[in-house]
């Protein structure tokens, strides 16, 4: 990566030909200087919540005990991160400044040394296992020189020329999985597509998407030109309008939801038995009595500033914003799982304040609205306009 160069460099250095998102190139450092900002370079293993915290932590846990007791902890990325990136990088972030990382990762890593683990760490994402491999303050002013990588014409050709093949051989009635296999192309099924969602690849391509809905199962497209390619669309399945039914849907939308309520109940009942315990309202003097949880505090909570690691989450804002301070919540469910709010204080509306800025306000609102009007109108123009698609000819 160029930052693992530029971070070793010095003024005169040139680096070896470097593989970027921008192609091929070749930096020299021309000076360097010190700065305040921190730039960290770490490796992670994210273990994601999903609906189990409490296993999450646990494992998160046991993963930081094993990085503790000197396992590599890019191999254990590699094999256990919940990171789909792990599978290449195996949980090397490489260097990053303030505001690359969510706040709760960004501080963790900054306040450890280098050669030092820390975790479990939670953000929005899940808990993280973080391991410090260097930190510097620096800034680089640099000559780089950048080859884009293109594909050539003779590249482009011959896309095509294996594209028409395949369509050629489904034309004679081959199985489009057994060719897909024989020719080495890659095929995949999507989800289901609704009009004003998208087919994976193509883009806004609107004849695709007719194609999609106007044409029956089995149908093929001819090859359509995408981003990186090629590709040929086949409809495997239509549903039919309405409403779905149960069998379709108890497992990938019923199951869930059941299994999320019945562990809200089961967590309601703890944290009922936790509020009970609590003393001369100090909420966070139970955290090191309960490591499987996460406790928190936030400043300056409002709905145009939601606390990080909550969201936007209008069950629990509903609850809290009628509490008086000092008070303790009961149990709330909201949609990360169930909270105990002590509110601390609240800050009074200030009428003088609001009738100052009010213009401002109703200009910012009247912009988002207009803006969303034409964007609407916008829309339904597409939507109801006889458009011939034609983009995907052109190389």
């Amino acid at each position: 990566m160029a930052t693992d160069f530029l971070f070793k460099a010095k003024p005169g250095d040139i680096s070896d030909v470097l593989i970027t998102d921008e192609g091929y190139q070749l930096i020299r450092v021309l000076d360097t200087k010190d700065t305040e900002e921190l730039f960290t370079k770490a490796t992670h293993i994210l273990v994601n919540t999903e609906n189990d915290s409490a296993g999450a932590y646990q494992k998160a846990l046991d993963l930081y005990n094993r990085v503790k007791n000197g396992e590599d902890i890019s191999q254990l990325a590699f094999e256990f991160s919940d990171d789909p990136s792990a599978k290449q990088n195996k949980g090397d972030l490489g260097w990053f400044g303030k505001g690359a990382m969510v706040e709760e990762f960004e501080k963790a890593a900054n306040s450890t040394a280098v050669g030092e683990v820390t975790g479990p760490v939670y953000t929005k994402f899940g808990f993280h296992i973080i391991k410090v491999f260097g930190k510097e303050k620096k800034e680089f002013k640099v000559a780089q020189l950048t080859r884009p990588v293109m594909p050539s014409a003779r590249s482009k050709s011959m896309n095509k020329k294996k594209a028409d093949d395949f369509y050629a051989e489904l034309e004679k009635g081959q199985n489009i999985d057994s060719l897909a296999k024989r020719m080495n192309v890659p095929i995949a099924e999507s989800q289901d597509i609704t009009r004003d969602g998208q087919i994976p690849l193509s883009s806004s391509n609107k004849k695709v998407m007719n194609f999609s809905f106007d044409g029956k199962v089995n149908d093929y497209t001819e090859p359509v030109k995408i981003l990186t390619g090629y590709a040929i669309y086949k409809i495997t399945d239509k549903k039919p309008e309405g409403f779905l039914n149960f069998d379709s849907i108890k497992v990938t939308q019923i199951k869930p939801k059941v299994i999320i309520e019945k562990k809200a109940e089961v967590l309601s009942s703890i944290a009922k038995d936790i509020q009970s315990k609590i003393s001369g309202g100090d909420l966070m003097a139970l955290k090191e009595q309960y490591p499987q949880y996460i406790f928190g505090q936030s400043d300056s909570v409002s709905v145009s500033k939601p606390e990080g690691t909550i969201g936007l989450d209008h069950a629990v804002y509903s609850a809290v914003f009628k509490m008086n301070p000092g008070e303790i919540s009961e149990p709330i469910k909201g949609a990360k799982g169930v909270l105990l709010v002590k509110l601390n204080s609240v800050i009074e509306f200030n009428e003088q304040d609001y009738v100052l800025k009010a213009p401002e306000i109703r200009n910012t609102l009247l912009g988002t609205k207009k803006q969303q009007i034409v964007t609407d109108w916008l829309t339904k123009m597409q939507n109801e306009a006889k458009i011939v698609d034609n983009r995907d000819k052109y190389f």
